[in-house]
């Protein structure tokens, strides 16, 4: 299943004995900046951001898809 991490979803219950698997990936677009808020960044790499600066931490954040070659 695919969706906005936004839009409001869920699921019923696990009914099986075993955990359920998941996985997230949480998708920005090119050229983001940092907003001041952590939302998905690890503890880490939140201390090392100010506002305002470029996500462009490619271990963190690797472009998937860029219109422009950079």
């Amino acid at each position: 299943m695919l969706h906005n991490g936004l839009t409001f979803h869920g699921a019923g219950a696990n009914m099986t004995p075993g955990r359920r698997r998941a996985i997230t990936c949480a998708y920005m677009p090119d050229g983001a900046t940092f907003n001041g808020q952590r939302n998905v960044l690890p503890p880490e790499y939140l201390a090392t951001l100010s506002v305002g600066d470029a996500l462009d931490n490619e271990a963190q954040n690797p472009l998937v898809y860029g219109r422009h070659p950079h």
